[in-house]
This record gives structure tokens, C-alpha cells and sequence, in this order.
């Protein structure tokens, strides 16, 4: 349960890094900032709705970003990106730090025409009073994301189905402007861990 419960997050990280929404136009030259908070819930078919973990996104205009998931379990997992660094992870205040990937810049910033010409495109909905525009995953049609140009392009809700169960990410608060600089500052003073990052790319 703990391993699918971290490859869970692990592939949220990805998702927002990389993104597998096919994306082709600038929206501006200014990036957003802002901070996001969204909750995840599982809802089962007899309509039970499980919370599973509230995540708070601290994103600056100088695309570094910070996320602090907390699941319902108890669990906690914090993701920092720092352009020119990399993205690390660190869970449970665990005494280190996580490489994840290199993150040489930010993505670009879209608009609506580019999320229209995309052949994932979906439709148009609105999510706290802004246009999302809904791309289905490439290769995953169960996978819908919520894609809004006021946040820079990125997902403000994410919907995942399969046979058992929907799962909803969906923002409960938007606040725009720059987050206090400690909030997207790594922690100083603590190893970083390269091990899974070199296991994952020896397999490739």
C-alpha cells in the first residue's frame, strides 16, 4: 500500500513536470505566479468518497515551485523545482533530498488556440471561474486534464477513471502573486540521494 501510495505521488510529479498533454503555443512572456490548493478524492461506485491528500503548490514568477502534499493517512511529501538545479523530493522530514530529474527551464506558457489545435483537446469547462481547457492523456483516454491558461497552462484539476473508481484532483483555493521566497527555497544543510534516479535511467 505505502509503494503505491509514493509512486502515486511520483507520478503526479511527472505529470506536472514533463506533462503528456500535447502543448504548442505561448501565452506570454510574464509567468504566474501564484499558490494552489487542491484535494484529492477517491469516489468508489457504491459512492463512497475517500479523501486521499490536500496539496498545497507554491509556484513563483521564476518558474521555481514548491509542492507540500499531505495525505490522509498521514503521510507527507514536499517537491521542490529550482530552475538550473533539478526537482528533489523529501518525505516524512526525512534527513535528505530526493533527485528527481534536471529542470533546466521552465515550459512554455500556452493559450487558447494552442490547447484547441492540440488533437488531445477535448472541450471547455470552468473551474473557480476560469476557462480550463480539457485534454485527454495520449494513451490513457481514462485520464482528463483541466488545463488552464490564467495558471500558465498547467493542470488546475486532474479527473482519473477506471473500472473501479474515480479519482478527482480539484483545486480549492487560487491565489495569485509571488509566494514568500522561503516557500520555493530548498532546504540547505541536508545530502541529496541520487540512487533511484540512477536506477531508473540504467533501465533505460
Amino acid at each position: 500500500m505505502a509503494k503505491r501510495k509514493w509512486l502515486l505521488a511520483g507520478l503526479l510529479v511527472v505529470l506536472f513536470i514533463a506533462g503528456i498533454v500535447a502543448r504548442s503555443a505561448f501565452l506570454r512572456t510574464s509567468r504566474p505566479a501564484y499558490t494552489l490548493t487542491s484535494q484529492a478524492t477517491q469516489y468508489d461506485p457504491d459512492g463512497t468518497a475517500r479523501p486521499l491528500f490536500v496539496e498545497t503548490m507554491f509556484v513563483s514568477s521564476s518558474g521555481n515551485w514548491h509542492s507540500v502534499k499531505q495525505y490522509a493517512t498521514g503521510a507527507r511529501l514536499e517537491t521542490f523545482a529550482t530552475v538550473g538545479q533539478g526537482v528533489v523530493n523529501r518525505r516524512n522530514d526525512e534527513a535528505r533530498l530526493n533527485f528527481l530529474s534536471s529542470y533546466d527551464s521552465p515550459k512554455p506558457l500556452l493559450n487558447e488556440e494552442g490547447f484547441r489545435k492540440s488533437a488531445n483537446f477535448l472541450r471547455v469547462d470552468t473551474v473557480l471561474g476560469y476557462p480550463a481547457f480539457i485534454m485527454k492523456a495520449e494513451n490513457s483516454p481514462e485520464v482528463e486534464f483541466y488545463c488552464s491558461p490564467v495558471i500558465g497552462g498547467e493542470n488546475i484539476k486532474i479527473v482519473h477513471r477506471d473500472a473501479t473508481k474515480t479519482v478527482v484532483i480539484e483545486p480549492v483555493s487560487l491565489v495569485f502573486g509571488n509566494p514568500d521566497p522561503s516557500s520555493v527555497t530548498v532546504p540547505t544543510g541536508l545530502p541529496t540521494n541520487y540512487d533511484n534516479f540512477n536506477k531508473v535511467h540504467a533501465q533505460r
